[in-house]
């Protein structure tokens, strides 16, 4: 009898320690395993912004001059640095969005990154009236729809992915007060299980879109800043600021798997100073040194007024103490882009930069709706574009 007395009190306090267990956990602003999402098929499908036609490939041809730090010059047509011929996809949700049911026609591109057999396009609203979306590509078509659990008022301004978590950036702009963001000091993440629940809802349901549950909205880390871009580059993730009038700051942050709170997820471990309106960076090693580009867009018209502080390229650095510096200790360090091995100037607009292999998928925004009158047609590119490392960096 004192014996299953004894198993009764066990039972009893084991019980008692799992439920403190269960509480304390639900205590805790962890990520959470919840992979349910919700499919809507009213409305219009995403849509295109125009067909593979002559038209809407007149980007190819655009004179590019890519300057030497030596000061020479070399001008080539922009089809010149594709990895191939034909590395180059429609932006989907130019013409029209499929948001929860609902048409959106003023999804602005943002963000691009590579998720394995997938591509990643993150948009917001520019009239605000519809929250953010991922845009998911797998061999040119799109897959998927996505809304981001997220205010209307956001940016969805950069997206990356680090093996494990997809990071996007709220973004916040310079341009004046009317274009200011909810939340614009968050850095969101979602984990790789999330999105491709979603995938796999929208792929079974043949959904138009699928929105992710509110609860993804509290997967954020609060910084100190307002980061307009990120990359995940060999365990590190970088978010930096963007200016339209100098230059600025970048931030890196080792990346804390086991955290068990969005505080603790990540550490800065140093910074980094960028060019005057970086829009979106990628870092690539290639035999032994690493390399650092940036795209750097402010400005869309060569007539306006104030063209001349326009911006439109690629730089090209090289890191001169990144070898040295990273993952010495978790004191932040002052991290130095390096020389400036050359720059390109492309197609105005240009927003994000991400790597596959030795491609730079670079996109543009200059297909949106709200510039259909800003920009003319030998500038605007609705395509995203895989540009050739080599070409860009060391021929």
């Amino acid at each position: 009898m004192k014996g299953n007395k004894r198993k009764s009190l066990g039972k009893k306090c084991l019980i008692v320690v799992l439920c403190v267990i269960i509480s304390f956990i639900s205590t805790l602003d962890i990520v959470r395993y919840d992979v349910q999402a919700l499919s809507y098929k009213t409305g219009h499908r995403t849509s295109y912004s125009q067909n593979m036609d002559s038209a809407s490939k007149r980007f190819l041809e655009y004179s590019c001059t890519k300057t030497y730090a030596s000061g020479k010059t070399v001008v080539k047509p922009f089809s010149y640095f594709l990895q191939t011929q034909s590395s180059y996809t429609n932006i989907p949700g130019l013409l029209s969005t499929n948001v929860c049911g609902s048409d959106c026609e003023d999804m602005v591109p943002q963000g691009i990154c590579d998720m394995g057999e997938y591509v990643l396009i993150s948009a917001y609203c520019y009239a605000k009236e519809h929250p953010p979306v991922l845009y998911v590509m797998k061999d040119k078509a799109l897959v998927a729809t996505i809304v981001l659990p997220y205010s209307r008022e956001m940016h969805a301004g950069g997206v990356t992915f680090d093996g494990k978590y997809v990071w996007i950036a709220n973004g916040q702009t310079d341009y004046g007060k009317s274009k200011r963001y909810d939340n614009s000091n968050r850095v969101y993440y979602l984990l790789k299980e999330q999105i491709i629940a979603a995938i796999n809802e929208s792929i079974a349901n043949n959904a138009y879109s699928v929105q992710l549950q509110p609860s993804y909205g509290k997967q954020y880390v609060s910084l100190q800043y307002d980061p307009a871009f990120c990359t995940y580059f060999e365990g590190y993730l970088w978010c930096g600021k963007f200016s339209s009038t100098g230059t600025d700051m970048m931030y890196i942050y080792k990346i804390n798997y086991g955290a068990t709170s969005n505080s603790g997820l990540l550490t800065n471990v140093g910074d980094m100073q960028v060019p005057r309106a970086t829009q979106g960076l990628a870092f690539y090693r290639y035999s032994g040194n690493v390399y650092l580009m940036i795209s750097s867009s402010y400005m869309r018209n060569p007539d306006d007024k104030e063209s001349k502080y326009g911006a439109h390229s690629i730089i090209t650095y090289k890191p001169t103490d990144y070898d040295y510096w990273i993952g010495k200790s978790t004191d932040a360090k002052d991290f130095h882009k390096g020389n400036r091995i050359n720059d390109i100037t492309i197609p105005y607009m240009s927003e994000n930069l991400d790597m596959r292999n030795s491609s730079v998928f670079v996109i543009f925004e200059s297909a949106a709706r709200e510039y259909k009158s800003d920009i003319d047609l030998k500038n605007k590119c609705d395509k995203f574009c895989e540009l050739s490392f080599y070409k860009i960096c060391v021929e």
